[in-house]
């Protein structure tokens, strides 16, 4: 009486394998379906699904391998879910006559997923932060080499920088205070307006020179107001998301107003307007538009026959750039700083499409995708432009080291004057040889320490020299110097 329920165990358990084994068989054969509006099927498996698009896992059988796109909702027909899927052929075998199978022991080399079907390959370059330091020129060298290497469909450039906010609050003012606890924020700091659209003019020409014109570009601005509204300009096909503002150019011509010589002043203006202009001229804009946005004090207005857009330095357009009832009140902005400098127009998302500035809004890549005629796309990801979006933490914490070495420098001087010349001028020593290593190692804390400190690499190479001879000289039976020498924290260019 005993054996029975065991055997009747040791059945249900072999039962419960056989039918798991039975239902993961049922589940490995079933696939899903997705009929697009171009007429091509495709098989493989719905890995998500969102109200505008779908993320799939295609097999591609030919190939062998198995890609993972994402597929717009306006492009799909239907989707047939979870159908079984017939007995596949068996395996070949590898042989001399057929190329594509790999040999024993190697494995099949895949074509590159632009290859597959015609699915496109964007190339995703994040350009967030300060211009001058976050982007940078140099920051995209390897960039560039890749993509002529590895030939992506589309280059999309992902724009987030504002003159006015967290991340660029009075960029090119000098301002450097946080408005809203009225503390010193370094990271809030002008740098060389020249400077600045120098590396801007380098940046821009790598970009639209040095890769080749049959790869397409498109700039998709999360953000471009202060000089990143230069480099968005210096491409033609400009999208916005929703809450993008693009524009406050006008700080370049409100800067040239201060000197009192109007020979200096005249001469100045045109030569930074004139770079200005150099540099949006890659975007194919008319000068009137240009010249609109930089300086603030002239009438600006529009019109479109079309779709082609035409700008005049006059209100003789049919939509005249104003802040008043008769142009677009509070979506064209005219922004002022608290110093009352007039930094010119600001423009939102919905303006600047309908200006014909922007080809579109969208608000999520799989929007943009559908704005492009791109059905089908893969996110690239390369080292390369892993190294670009960890840069921004990277130089600044170099930064934050190399100001805290500055000032560490400083105090060791002033307390060489005191007593103790020869410690402190070698303590002194060491701190300012850790300001010079990372100047030398890192373009951008060298471009923030010469804005804070007037100091640049030459200049800190000399102050450490003499510093030497000073510790020799009292090592020697000399006296020595100390004070505080060399440029001061928060000092302008």
């Amino acid at each position: 009486m005993r054996i029975l329920p065991r055997v009747q165990r040791t059945f249900g358990i072999l039962a419960l394998a056989i039918m798991m084994a039975i239902s993961a068989d049922v589940m490995a054969a079933t696939e899903d379906v997705v009929h697009m509006s171009d007429g091509r099927v495709l098989h493989g498996q719905i890995v998500s699904e969102t109200p505008q698009a779908v993320v799939f896992d295609y097999m591609n059988t030919d190939l062998g391998i198995s890609v993972t796109m994402t597929l717009p909702k306006a492009a799909i027909l239907k989707i047939d879910r979870d159908v079984e899927v017939a007995d596949a052929e068996p395996e070949a075998k590898p042989s001399a006559t057929n190329p594509a199978q790999a040999e024993p022991g190697k494995p099949a080399k895949a074509k590159p997923a632009a290859a597959v079907d015609g699915i496109s390959r964007f190339y995703i370059i994040d350009m967030e932060g300060q211009v001058g330091t976050d982007i940078r020129s140099s920051l995209y060298e390897g960039v560039i080499e890749e993509i002529k290497a590895e030939r992506p469909d589309v280059v999309i450039i992902k724009l987030d920088s504002a003159m006015v906010g967290d991340s660029m609050l009075n960029y090119w003012t000098g301002a450097n205070y946080d408005e809203d606890t009225m503390e010193q924020d370094p990271y809030r700091r002008m740098e060389s307006i020249m400077q600045v659209m120098d590396d801007q003019e380098d940046l821009v020409k790598a970009f639209r020179v040095g890769i080749p014109k049959d790869i397409r570009q498109i700039v998709w601005v999360h953000d471009a107001t202060g000089p990143a509204a230069m480099l968005a300009l210096a491409w033609p096909d400009i999208y916005m998301t929703p809450e993008a503002d693009l524009g406050s150019l006008g700080e370049l011509w409100s800067s040239t107003q201060g000197w009192p010589d109007a020979d200096v002043r005249s001469k100045m203006e045109k030569a930074w307007l004139s770079t200005a202009k150099g540099i949006m001229q890659f975007g194919g804009h008319s000068d009137n538009f240009m010249e609109g946005l930089l300086n603030p004090s002239l009438p600006f207005s529009f019109s479109c026959v079309g779709r082609q857009p035409f700008w005049y330095k006059s209100y003789q357009g049919d939509l005249p750039i104003s802040v008043d009832k008769f142009g677009y009140g509070a979506k064209i902005r005219q922004t002022i700083d608290p110093r009352g400098f007039n930094h010119g127009w600001e423009f939102d998302a919905s303006v600047c499409e309908d200006l014909l500035i922007s080809e579109g809004t969208a608000e999520t890549l799989e929007d943009l995708a559908l704005l492009l005629n791109e059905r089908q796309y893969q996110v690239m990801e390369t080292k390369e432009l892993s190294d670009v979006t960890e840069y921004k933490d990277e130089w600044r914490d170099k930064f934050d080291r190399a100001l805290q070495a500055m000032k560490d420098y400083q105090k060791y001087m002033q307390r060489a004057g005191a007593g103790n010349a020869l410690s402190n001028l070698q303590k002194a020593k060491k701190e300012l040889s850790r300001v010079l290593a990372a100047v030398r190692t890192n373009e951008s804390v060298a471009v923030r320490i010469r804005s804070m400190t007037r100091l640049d690499q030459l200049q800190i190479e000399i102050m450490l020299e003499d510093l030497q001879a000073q510790i020799r000289q009292i090592t020697r039976g000399g006296r020595g110097g100390g004070g505080n020498r060399g440029g001061g924290l928060g000092g302008r260019p």
